[in-house]
């Protein structure tokens, strides 16, 4: 246990300070496995949605007869969505957090030189300005300044510091060493933040990359051999209690794990295309390094007092660490792969080429003390026959083979990397040309790296070059693919009309990434764009699973115009019900073609602040107010402010506030409304007929259906005269009309069997009738209204409503009056409305008016009636012109 917790006997501040860097290890390799996205770090790029309004015909307008169902739809909207393969944007925020890591480490690891002797120091110092000098902060420029400000600034600080430290405070405590270097970093970022460079964070992170990269490098090969000490301590440990058999049992633990490398190896040289990975590299990486903060303890022993372990060692490597984690997450969250293959090519040669070496020297020196059962780790660094030294340097020297196997391609990688990280930056700033050109120059040096190639097709795409954007998506789904790239190319293939190629492009994709919900999502709606509605299904519904609300409503809207309303109603109930607005629009159509408008709130985020609608947005709306038209009398009313936002959408909008109007509100406002719509040309006008007509035959208003209906030649309007002609008692006539539907191409049996049913049909009992028992037992001034709400037109509830609001004390007259005007704008042949209209003109005392009333009583009435009313008006006609005489 005294091997496992060393700093035990440390000062309390180191202690503090060692328990403080192992958070942070731990916290940090945490951070960049989760970024990393354990498999490939181009699936944390994030996804861009285009979203596509398609148009649906909804039933908005049905009356049932028996034996007949008369519909007239009106054109609703669903939203389908699919993926777009997004600019591969740099995440500035998190890179720069690993950035803070790496300088983190930077400190600890000068803290640390500051404490050896002469010659290390210098040597360590010079390694350190060596690198900051090709990280060019002459980049950050501070105007009226020598451009080489920064690098001449920062070195006389972190050098002044360290000498300081070596040469006149050598007893300092380390963790005060550490503060310090950390105080200048942040005094460096200070400085590079508050300059006049465009990003200027950003700009010394991608600059700096070989002040991160090199000590990165370095790091993992000093740490190649860490886990055969740990396979050694397994093996000879008393806690395992292995004794005699642990030669054995480290043979073969030492044979898989050279196995594991040697796969590792051929993978990346692409040797051999095994296509097995049994343990993956970063595991390899974060092991060595992690145990490596224990083993090395017993390699800085065996340097005979030239590295300290508790004043230099541990510090050292514990900041080396800590700045390769954050050039790993650099390059995880930047996607830069030939950076992150050239950290996977460095980790697999330097454990194989170490470790091999590493294991012969175990050979040499320590059989015998294996096949006595002792504690060999104990003694691991302290050879007897073969020089450590020569083991190292030979190991060395077989790392840097396999690289030159490689025709030092990771090298290649390392430059393509740079270049990507400068790309990025400006791409950041939108220079785009010079962002194309640092592009450009990391393909020469890595010709199918993945980052590259994708940036270089949105750059593409971005310019309208859609030729270059689908050779450059070709390349980078070639080595390294991404789930975006074969997006991306099936949306350019399809753009272009190559459905067959888009359609080859994302199975591919498909099957590199089985699970990619974004892949299947556009592979289903490929689908149904070739009317292949159960493909389309299918893959959608694999896609459900994985990316949620997108798929789930596409499903909604492809299968909206291919199965029946009863089983669309039994695929949407068996779905999760999303969060999505695209989903909540959909599944509003779905409810609207089934006839289910069960009472809903509208959704807040339906709409935005300045109530512009996106195509989400506008399709909720649509379908909402087709869905709930009934249930919400304020519709119409938020629907008008909506509109009033949104000129480019507004005939449909408009049609919408009038069905919620005419359904929930005001119907004498949604006919006005729809009337104007009317009014114009274009191709919507029979379609505002058909309304219209649909609208006056569910009032009763059978003269002004004919009257529509009659003015469209299109079925519905052949049907729609013909019903309204059979109800106002002319059934020969509507025969007669029905035989116009064989131009439309109706036979004769289909024609015949309207006749039997539309002559045939009978009145639907009216909910006016109900309402008037109720308002007269209520007899309160809400139920007539109620009344009047669900048909304004109609006489009798006119007339009752006239009667309860002259009876009030004191009289509503005026009110009665404005009741029956509001009637006959749309109801102008009915004599009792005339009747009611000439005796609110006599008790108002206008005269002339009641006289021009008559003439429409005599006109519409039956001549008994007009006989019995006229009597009656004369007689109140002379009692006002007798009290109009008195008066005077």
């Amino acid at each position: 246990m005294k091997e496992l917790f060393f700093w035990r006997v440390w000062s309390p501040a180191e202690r503090r300070m060692t328990l403080f860097l192992f958070g942070l290890i731990l916290v940090s390799l945490a951070g960049a496995v989760f970024f990393s996205g354990l498999l490939y770090p181009g699936q944390r790029v994030a996804w861009d949605l285009v979203t596509q309004l398609q148009e649906r015909l909804v039933p908005a307008n049905r009356i049932d007869f028996e034996g007949l169902r008369f519909e007239v739809p009106v054109p609703s909207a669903y939203v389908t969505g699919q993926f777009a393969a997004p600019l591969m944007m740099p995440d500035v925020i998190t890179s720069l957090a690993f950035m803070l890591l790496a300088l983190a480490g930077l400190s600890t690891v000068l803290a640390g030189l500051t404490t050896l002797s002469r010659f290390w120091f210098l040597g360590g110092m010079g390694i350190f300005i060596l690198l900051f000098v090709f990280s060019r902060t002459e980049m950050i420029a501070f105007a009226g300044l020598p451009e080489r400000i920064v690098l001449v600034s920062a070195l006389l600080c972190f050098n002044g510091v360290a000498y300081y430290f070596h040469a006149f405070r050598p007893h300092t405590a380390l963790v005060t060493r550490i503060f310090a270097f950390a105080g200048l970093s942040a005094l460096l970022l200070a400085a590079v933040f508050f300059s006049g460079t465009a990003a200027p964070l950003y700009t010394f992170l991608v600059y700096s990359l070989p002040l991160w990269l090199v000590p990165t490098l370095v790091f993992l090969v000093v740490c190649a051999t860490e886990i055969i000490y740990g396979l050694v301590w397994v093996a000879t440990s008393r806690a395992t209690g292995m004794g005699k058999k642990s030669l054995v049992n480290l043979a073969v633990m030492l044979l898989i794990y050279l196995l594991v490398l040697v796969f590792a190896y051929v993978g990346n040289t692409r040797m051999a295309t095994w296509g097995i990975v049994l343990v993956p590299v970063y595991f390899l990486a974060a092991a060595a390094a992690l145990i490596g903060l224990f083993g090395f303890r017993l390699r800085c022993e065996s340097t005979e007092g030239q590295l300290p372990f508790r004043s230099s060692g541990f510090w050292i490597y514990s900041g080396l660490m800590l700045i390769s984690i954050g050039m790993t997450g650099i390059a995880v969250i930047a996607a830069n792969d030939p950076l992150l293959e050239l950290l996977e090519d460095t980790v697999v040669n330097a454990q194989l080429g170490m470790g091999v070496v590493f294991v012969f020297y175990i050979v040499a020196n320590f059989v015998p003390l294996f096949r006595n059962g002792l504690q060999v780790h104990k003694v691991l660094y302290k050879p007897q026959n073969f020089s450590l030294t020569k083991a190292r340097i030979i190991g060395f020297g077989v790392v840097i083979g396999l690289f030159s196997m490689q025709n030092l391609f990771p090298v290649k990688q390392g430059i393509a990397g740079y270049f990507n990280g400068l790309g990025d930056r400006h791409l950041l700033t939108e220079e785009y040309v010079l962002a194309e050109q640092y592009y450009r120059m990391s393909l020469q040096q890595a010709l199918q790296n993945h980052k590259g190639n994708y940036a270089l097709a949105s750059l593409a795409r971005i310019q309208g070059d859609n030729s270059a954007a689908v050779f450059y998506y070709r390349q980078a789904t070639l080595k390294k693919p991404s789930p975006q790239a074969y997006v991306g190319l099936g949306n350019l293939l399809a753009h272009d009309n190559l459905y067959f190629e888009a359609m080859f492009s994302l199975k591919e994709g498909a099957r590199a990434f089985p699970g990619n919900g974004q892949i299947l999502n556009n592979l289903g709606m490929l689908y149904a764009k070739t009317n292949l509605a159960d493909s389309a299904y299918y893959f959608l519904h694999l896609a459900e699973k994985e990316a949620g609300d997108v798929p789930a409503a596409n499903i909604l809207g492809v299968l909206s115009g291919v199965l029946e309303p009863a089983e669309l109603d039994s695929v949407s109930n068996a779905m999760k019900a999303g969060n999505d607005l695209v989903w909540a629009a959909n599944r509003l159509l779905v409810s609207n073609l089934t006839g289910k408008r069960t009472p809903l709130e509208a959704r807040r985020d339906a709409i935005r602040k300045d109530s512009l609608l996106n195509a989400a947005g506008y399709a909720y709306w649509l379908n909402y107010a087709y869905n709930q038209a009934g249930n919400d009398s304020l519709l119409a009313a938020k629907l008008k402010r909506i509109v009033g936002k949104n000129n480019a959408m507004s005939d449909d909008l408009l049609l919408a506030t009038a069905h919620a109007d005419f359904y929930g509100g005001d119907k004498t406002n949604a006919i006005e409304t729809v009337l104007t719509l009317a009014e114009g040309e274009g191709e919507q006008v029979s379609l505002y007929r058909k309304v219209l007509g649909h609208w006056f035959l569910q009032l009763g208003l059978y003269d002004a259906a004919i009257g529509f209906f009659s003015r469209v030649s299109e079925p519905e309007g052949v049907i729609g005269e013909a019903i309204a002609q059979s109800l106002a008692g002319n059934q020969s006539v509507a025969a007669i009309i029905l035989e116009r539907l064989k131009a439309s191409g109706y036979d004769s049996a289909r024609v015949a069997a309207f006749q039997d049913r539309v002559v045939s049909l009978k009145k639907l009992p009216s909910k006016s009738d109900s309402l008037l028992v109720l308002a007269r037992s209520s007899a309160t001034e809400g139920a007539y209204r109620a009344l009047l709400r669900h048909n304004p037109f109609d006489s009798r509830a006119v007339a009752e409503t006239v009667a309860f609001l002259t009876r009030q004390k004191p009289s509503r007259t005026e009110a009665a009056y404005q009741v029956v005007v509001n009637a006959l704008r749309f109801n102008d042949k009915s004599p009792v409305l005339w009747e009611q209209y000439v005796l609110l003109n006599l008790e108002l005392g206008l005269l002339n008016e009641a006289e021009e009333g008559m003439e429409n009583v005599r006109k519409y009435a039956a001549e008994a009636d007009y006989h019995r009313f006229f009597t009656h008006y004369q007689q109140i006609r002379s009692l006002k012109q007798k009290e109009r005489a008195e008066f005077q």
